[in-house]
């Protein structure tokens, strides 16, 4: 079995890591953990993005820190387990979808609701898009 597990760093990210320990190691199954550092081009959709283009690389490089540290997070949690770290850049949901098909998984593990702006706009904007646009088993943790 191959399980896929999107984390940027949240809490409910921890709570979708510690679910996927307590499954992996009853079904032998491989890991893969992702996390995917937002694209600069839709961090400034957000309104409380400034226009200060000086900032753009900072930022740029706080959130492959922040999907970096995430990653390193996960390894400790899922020591014993067959894992494999991958980090992208890009939409995230957009970007889980894509992984999870092209590395045929059978199941993807996420955290309802990330470190997204807003809270992703209150509904969990990322897991409520992978739910939507992939096409293996999803579970969503709380």
């Amino acid at each position: 079995m191959k399980i896929l597990v999107a984390t940027d760093g949240s809490d409910t990210s921890r709570k979708a890591l510690q679910y996927v320990k307590e499954i992996a190691a009853p079904l032998k199954a491989e890991v893969t953990v992702l996390s995917v550092a937002q694209e600069l081009a839709q961090l400034r959709a957000h309104e409380a993005y400034a226009e200060v283009h000086s900032f753009d690389i900072n930022i740029a490089e706080a959130m492959k820190k922040i999907a970096e540290n995430a990653l390193a997070e996960a390894e400790k949690m899922l020591a014993g387990l067959s894992v494999t770290t991958r980090l992208e850049t890009g939409d995230p949901a957009g970007v889980i979808c894509r992984i999870a098909q092209e590395g045929d998984f059978d199941q993807v593990v996420l955290g309802s609701r990330g470190l997204g702006g807003l809270k992703g706009m209150f509904l969990g904007s990322v897991s409520n898009r992978v739910v939507n646009c992939s096409q293996t088993n999803i579970t969503v943790v709380k």
